[in-house]
């Protein structure tokens, strides 16, 4: 083995057991100390993620561009510290789920895609970076069996297998897909009629379909459409919002695949109506999502 090798080898080691010793220590936290150690992390995270903290305030200019920076940042403040409520809630999963609020709508819109599902009709639920995207997974699997999640593979295989761990514990009979292998493995899912679900906010790049968001165009993945249209599958906003110590469901439609369209047009339309959905719930809930990220460089160019 090579010296590079053996030094990176060393790393994910290192990376690892710091991983298990944080999960570790939030779960020997006692509760009335997990707020503000949550929130010692995320000031030192924001300190140390300038460069994020730029492009989160650019990102908001871009969206909300009648606001002042002064007013960005107990906005960008709230992201960082919903970032850290998000590890400490994976840290303790079996507690975060405990603290899920399923409204009267949600509840009515969950035995309408239990109904769907009963009768061999697929589901694609599309989310995005905004509460906590983690448990939603988890909360999903615990609903409907057999679904598939799709997750990034991380570059360290001992991280990647704990975190995949903890994602599975609180499910029976889900399965974890690793991006690289989406397309062959969400396809075998779907025509077995097993719900789907993935996180659909992340640009696409040139290839992406260019979609409205926020007043901005935004480059999207075509994969929930795609397989929403070829699969007949009704496509399901969903997002999981934090709301103090509760974290409420939210599920604001169930948009159906026109089959007869013709494709491209009708991939947009479920595109657009996607980033409807997120937008809104970005727009009332703006400390929430994921503003660090670069959501439209493809289309404004770097920045």
């Amino acid at each position: 083995m090579s010296h590079g090798k053996t030094l990176k080898k060393i790393q994910h080691v290192i990376e690892y057991l710091f991983v298990r010793a944080f999960h570790l220590l939030v779960n020997l936290t006692p509760d009335r100390l997990k707020k503000p150690f949550a929130g010692f992390l995320a000031g030192a995270a924001r300190l140390l993620t300038t460069s994020r903290v730029e492009v989160a305030r650019r990102n908001l200019n871009l969206v909300f561009s009648e606001s002042t920076p002064a007013e960005f940042k107990p906005i960008i403040r709230a992201v960082y510290q919903n970032i850290a409520n998000n590890a400490f809630d994976v840290a303790d999963a079996k507690s975060a789920l405990a603290r899920i609020n399923t409204p009267p709508h949600a509840l009515s819109q969950l035995e309408a895609i239990r109904t769907i599902l009963s009768t061999g009709r697929p589901v694609v639920f599309a989310t995005g970076h905004i509460g906590n995207w983690e448990i939603l997974g988890q909360h999903i699997g615990r609903e409907f069996k057999e679904c598939r999640f799709v997750a990034q593979e991380q570059s360290n295989k001992l991280v990647d297998r704990y975190i995949n761990q903890l994602r599975i514990a609180q499910m029976e009979n889900n399965t974890i897909i690793h991006s690289h292998a989406a397309a062959r493995e969400l396809p075998r899912a779907l025509k077995n009629g097993a719900p789907i679900l993935l996180v659909a906010d992340q640009d696409a790049g040139t290839e992406g379909v260019i979609v409205d968001f926020m007043g901005t165009p935004a480059s999207y993945h075509r994969g929930i459409a795609s397989f929403s249209y070829h699969y007949n599958a009704p496509l399901v906003p969903i997002f999981l919002i934090r709301n103090g110590e509760k974290l409420n469901l939210t599920i604001p439609a169930i948009v159906e695949p026109n089959r007869s369209a013709p494709r491209e047009e009708e991939i947009s339309r479920l595109l657009g109506a996607f980033s409807a959905h997120l937008g809104d719930a970005v727009r009332r809930y703006p400390g929430q999502w994921l503003w660090t990220h670069r959501r439209w460089k493809s289309t404004i160019g770097k920045y």
